[in-house]
């Protein structure tokens, strides 16, 4: 998988080009049924050996009947107006002095306004260069409470030759609206389990986030993420904050920074990412 380390630059300024072009059509309107994005992240330790990792993914969303914005956030609008989509996604990793991996797969998010239930489906596979695979699925089955507060559970799976791990979590979304502006507040508590050479470890994970939205088009996020259990490299607290700015209506960009204070004497890592998106 070395023709993706060689190549991503390529293909990453391409599909910004052709996300920029095929909008340009698509602007000033206030529905949509399909979005493309694109995104880099950056990820290093604070060890002396400096362990790096370069991550460059693409994903895309279809949804099965127009997408009205009305007066919601726009980044809000998929939620609120409940509407059901089919995702695909890539991802492509270039790990610096170790092998490679690629990760694709594919989600079916069924919403509707004429019922309370939320139910999302995925598949992804993870192919490393060494030829190891990890086959991954997960389910999640949520409940309106109203027409802005969703309830869920969520379940997955991994499965490799060297490794069995399972997430159990639940998790919560709220979005209140205050005319052009609004708040969205998330919160989930999960339990992690791996299972290799026999033995169970687990770890428990409670994350509390949010976002503000200054307006329509303009958010500021942050959140919490706290990580403790049998799997110590893992334990930590995650501090993250990312801003999105639609600079159209159809356009979005949006950057982000993750700090990770590792417990013990374990490294502390940095996050950093942008992303690309367009409507149409």
């Amino acid at each position: 998988m070395k023709f993706f380390n060689l190549g991503k630059s390529v293909v990453f300024m391409c599909m910004c080009m052709f996300i920029f072009s095929s909008s340009l059509y698509a602007q000033d309107q206030d529905t949509f049924q399909a979005e493309l994005g694109i995104g880099y992240q950056h990820y290093k330790d604070d060890g002396t050996d400096s362990y790096e990792i370069d991550v460059t993914n693409f994903r895309s969303s279809y949804y099965f009947s127009p997408v009205s914005i009305g007066n919601h956030p726009y980044n809000e609008a998929v939620f609120l107006e409940k509407v059901s989509s089919f995702n695909m996604y890539f991802k492509g990793l270039s790990v610096h002095q170790r092998d490679d991996m690629i990760y694709y797969g594919a989600a079916f998010d069924y919403m509707s306004s004429n019922h309370p239930i939320n139910l999302t489906f995925y598949f992804d596979r993870k192919e490393f260069d060494d030829d190891d695979v990890d086959n991954e699925y997960g389910i999640d089955v949520g409940y309106f409470i109203s027409n802005n507060f969703l309830l869920s559970t969520f379940y997955k799976n991994i499965d490799s030759d060297y490794i069995d791990e399972n997430q159990y979590r639940i998790s919560s979304k709220y979005v209140h609206e205050m005319g052009t502006k609004a708040i969205n507040l998330e919160c989930s508590v999960a339990q992690n389990e791996k299972k290799s050479n026999g033995e169970y470890k687990r770890n428990n994970i409670v994350k509390v986030g949010g976002d503000y939205y200054f307006n329509q088009r303009i958010s500021l996020g942050g959140g919490i993420d706290i990580n403790s259990g049998d799997i110590k490299y893992l334990e930590g607290e995650t501090l993250y904050s990312d801003l999105k700015v639609y600079v159209t209506e159809t356009i979005a960009v949006s950057t982000g920074v993750e700090k990770f204070f590792a417990k013990d004497n374990y490294e502390d890592d940095n996050t950093y990412s942008i992303n690309l998106s367009a409507r149409f």
